[in-house]
């Protein structure tokens, strides 16, 4: 259905097809990365959207309210990394935060990310980077189904270190991570702006990184 789910792809090469194994279709959406608790917090968390250029062969990610920030695939480590433009353009290993694994197509497949600290990289189990896409709520039944139904798009800011997700058909509506009970909730702008737990639907689990991993 999708050519992202494709494995392998060909390339007409002198009439006849030969397998490139380093050709790859992927998607190419706003990221979310959250969870970084160094000193370079503020400098890793935030929306990085890609851009319309390649990076050493792969998606190129820049900070939405910070032109000068950069998620990157790193040619020389090999990893996906936060850095400056500075260090994009020297194509070097310079940055704030990695991921452990290397030659991933894609940033939102690291599951281990690292944060320089104090001149040392130290691994923070919290930072992750997630794909920020529109998602829709559906099958609501009670009284307040219409209130709780519909598409919802991920804003330009983080919450509680998660997407934020506003009701493209009421803006006074928000999917929201809620703090104090640890799950993804629909609520008003009022209970957003209180960080209440308030709200007219929620999610059983806890602690998710995305709404759309709860069961």
């Amino acid at each position: 259905p999708l050519p992202t789910l494709a494995k392998t792809w060909k390339e007409l090469d002198g009439g006849s097809w030969a397998v490139t194994p380093a050709l790859s279709v992927v998607q190419a959406t706003a990221v979310v990365i959250s969870g970084a608790k160094g000193p370079a917090a503020s400098v890793i968390n935030g929306v990085y959207v890609p851009v319309d250029e390649l990076y050493n062969d792969h998606v190129l990610y820049q900070k939405r309210s910070d032109p000068d920030k950069y998620l990157r695939y790193a040619k020389q480590s090999g990893d996906w990394r936060v850095s400056n433009n500075a260090s994009k353009a020297a194509n070097s290993d310079r940055g704030w935060a990695c991921c452990a694994e290397t030659e991933l197509p894609l940033p939102t497949l690291a599951k281990t990310w690292k944060e320089l600290d104090g001149g040392s990289w130290a691994v923070t189990p919290a930072l992750s980077v997630v794909q920020a896409t529109a998602v829709v709520i559906s099958g609501a039944k009670g009284p307040a189904a219409s209130v709780i139904n519909g598409v919802y798009v991920p804003v330009d800011e983080l919450y509680n270190d998660h997407v934020l997700y506003q009701k493209r058909s009421d803006p006074d509506k928000y999917l929201r991570y809620a703090k104090q009970s640890g799950d993804w909730r629909v609520s008003n702008n009022a209970s957003k702006a209180a960080n209440s737990d308030r709200g007219w639907a929620c999610c059983a689990e806890t602690e998710l990184p995305l709404p759309t991993l709860a069961k």
